[in-house]
């Protein structure tokens, strides 16, 4: 039980690692949840008081979100690509500009991928967007700021929908930027598979990456829709992409769920 994100493409344009490639079609997320619950959301929702951060990057440096004094987090260079890799010139992600010494671990669509141990090793305790791991189930999204929305139902207020803008009014909870270390689960599953074989491929020791996320938290934007706490109604955050996105499955969606407790933390 517990609420539902799902996307459905719509139309539109955004990169969603460097938030900065042109795109021409939108998706669309929605939250819904298990069971509903009566309980009228405050006008206002809950009072934060947190500091805003907008994510920039100035001066090569980006604007931490903590509790102690003003910290600012020394970015490394980006090595964006220029030109679009001719391995995706004939696949859905044909407009995507990738990092060309990415080693692609499931051949060249859907691109599952790990930087060289080396290159992540040199760039820092911050892993530049271009040599992020990567872990797909199909084609990478195709998101537009102004028209991306954020379904919500199964929360005490009933059901509303979220804009973008919206979520960065300060309604849902403060904008934060988070150093976060992101580990694939299969992280050096190339070694697991020399000794007994599992189902999975072979990821090296490079499926890791550290960012500064800049977003709203998922606990703030629940707490204002009025779920503060693990209830029967309430007890998973599911996440789930747009029925038809995979070619396997009842639907063709990709999902996946979270802890409430985990959610609201």
């Amino acid at each position: 039980f517990g609420p539902k994100l799902s996307r459905q493409s719509i139309g539109a344009s955004i990169d969603p690692l460097a938030l900065a490639a042109k795109m021409d079609a939108v998706n669309r997320w929605k939250i819904t949840a298990g069971l509903q619950i009566d309980n009228a959301i405050s006008p206002g929702g809950p009072a934060f008081s947190e500091a805003e951060r907008d994510g920039k990057i100035v001066d090569g440096k980006i604007h931490l979100s903590t509790a102690m004094a003003d910290t600012y987090l020394e970015m490394p260079p980006r090595q964006d690509a220029e030109v679009v890799d001719e391995c995706d010139a004939d696949t859905p992600d044909a407009w995507i500009k990738r990092h060309k010494d990415m080693v692609r671990l499931t051949g060249r669509h859907p691109f599952n991928s790990e930087p060289p141990l080396k290159s992540l090793q040199q760039a820092g305790w911050i892993t530049p967007p271009s040599l992020h791991v990567v872990r797909n189930h199909g084609a990478v999204p195709k998101l537009d700021w102004e028209t991306h929305k954020l379904q919500v139902s199964g929360v005490p207020g009933g059901d509303v929908e979220i804009s973008m803008d919206d979520l960065v009014s300060g309604r849902y909870g403060p904008v934060v930027s988070l150093p976060v270390t992101f580990i694939c689960a299969g992280n050096r599953r190339k070694e697991q598979n020399m000794t007994k074989k599992t189902i999975g491929f072979n990821w090296g020791c490079a499926a890791v990456g550290n960012s500064v996320w800049t977003g709203v938290r998922l606990c703030n934007v629940l707490a204002a829709l009025g779920v503060t706490k693990v209830s029967k109604q309430h007890r998973h955050v599911h996440f789930a992409g747009p029925e038809g996105e995979l070619p396997a499955g009842k639907n063709g969606e990709y999902g996946t769920s979270i802890d409430m407790g985990w959610a609201l933390d």
